[in-house]
């Protein structure tokens, strides 16, 4: 890596000569790094009436198993309750989301499922996943 200068001298049929230099940078091409979830953890809360939310901690790491700050995490929730979301990951790699809290019987699923990650330099690869859905029950 690092730039290269070339200098040409052409002589024409009447002796007349001139040179120009040229530089070029080779520098490597940037790579993509990837990313994916690593983690998908669950967690739930009950209160009066018999009603109850639940949390979803989504974790991101890069091909390295380092942790990704600042990667907007996009999901949905099923089961029991409906809706997306997105989060930005904090500096542990980690997007929190709350469902909505609901009335539910003893059994209801509650099920948070990645539907896409991104940051600027970073390529999600959803295949590298540990998981991309989880559901915790009442």
């Amino acid at each position: 890596p690092g730039a290269y200068t070339a200098t040409l001298t052409v002589t024409d049929n009447a002796g007349l000569t001139d040179s120009k230099s040229v530089t070029i940078n080779a520098d490597p091409q940037a790579t993509a790094v990837t990313m994916h979830v690593a983690d998908i953890a669950m967690s739930l809360r009950t209160f009066s009436k018999s009603r109850a939310d639940a949390l979803a901690t989504v974790t991101v790491r890069d091909s390295s198993g380092n942790v990704v700050p600042g990667a907007t995490v996009s999901g949905s929730w099923s089961g029991v309750v409906g809706g997306t979301a997105s989060a930005q990951t904090n500096a542990s790699g980690q997007a929190s989301f709350r469902s909505a809290r609901v009335k539910v019987s003893t059994g209801s699923t509650f099920t948070f499922t990645v539907t896409g990650v991104s940051l600027g330099g970073y390529t999600y690869d959803a295949s590298q996943n540990v998981e991309t859905s989880d559901s915790i029950v009442r």
